[in-house]
């Protein structure tokens, strides 16, 4: 089992938002966090309940979805390495919105609310950085929507592909693999589509020469084509 990192050297501290804080406040959140190691299919939060601190992700792959009236799955977002969850219920002081399960084993630090609050009462630099990171996933939420109303079912996964490319992609061969797995379901749930249709265009794309799949895994083998079936405004 891999020894919970020492925030003053996490490797992730840079993309996080505690990167600007001084050392003296890193040592402190060192000390006040504490570390769990979870397995792939176990729950961080659930929705409804209520905040309890938020969690920092140090290691793995994390989906955030609601579920609806029927038990189906709307996959918001998917964290890695460097990402924090849970803030936004936080700071407006409501019950999660929705539930986070581990998808690829994690390693995630748990921060007390009553000391994140402090600290970022005291740090208007942190402060400053998690309202940034509220604002970039408004707009990426914003996005979604607007692609859902005006993009059709494969400009919406080939993008969604690009997406994951770019941003849990690892260099392979004359490749780039898409470096989590995801069941053809939990794809069509980030981008309202059926997993039936997802697997056709999964196939499509792979004889049209854009992927190579291996079971779950998915490698693209041709970005700029991928990119033009995606229809990305500049």
């Amino acid at each position: 089992m891999k020894t919970a990192p020492q925030c003053t050297a996490c490797p992730t501290k840079s993309s996080g938002i505690f990167g600007d804080l001084s050392q003296e406040r890193l040592e402190l959140l060192n000390q006040a966090k504490t570390t769990n190691h979870y397995s792939r299919g176990q729950n961080i939060y659930y929705e409804g309940n209520p905040p309890k601190g938020i969690f920092c992700i140090a290691s793995g792959q994390i989906k955030v979805f609601k579920s609806g009236a029927d038990g189906k799955e709307t996959i918001l977002r998917l964290a890695g390495p460097g990402d924090v969850l849970g803030y936004r219920s936080l700071l407006s002081d409501a019950e999660h919105g929705s539930t986070a399960e581990v998808i690829q084993d994690a390693m995630v630090c748990f921060i007390d609310k009553h000391f994140i609050m402090t600290l970022t009462k005291e740090d208007p630099l942190l402060a400053f950085n998690v309202m940034r990171r509220l604002g970039s996933e408004l707009a990426q939420t914003e996005t979604r929507l607007s692609n859902m109303i005006n993009k059709g079912v494969r400009e919406r996964l080939s993008e969604l592909l690009m997406v994951l490319q770019q941003t849990r992609g690892k260099k392979v061969g004359d490749g780039v693999e898409i470096d989590v797995r995801l069941t053809r379901a939990e794809l069509a749930s980030m981008i309202g589509a059926t997993s039936e249709t997802v697997i056709r265009l999964l196939s499509d794309f792979r004889d049209e020469g854009y992927l190579a799949l291996e079971g779950k895994r998915i490698i693209v083998k041709d970005p700029v084509g991928l990119l033009a079936e995606a229809n990305i405004e500049s």
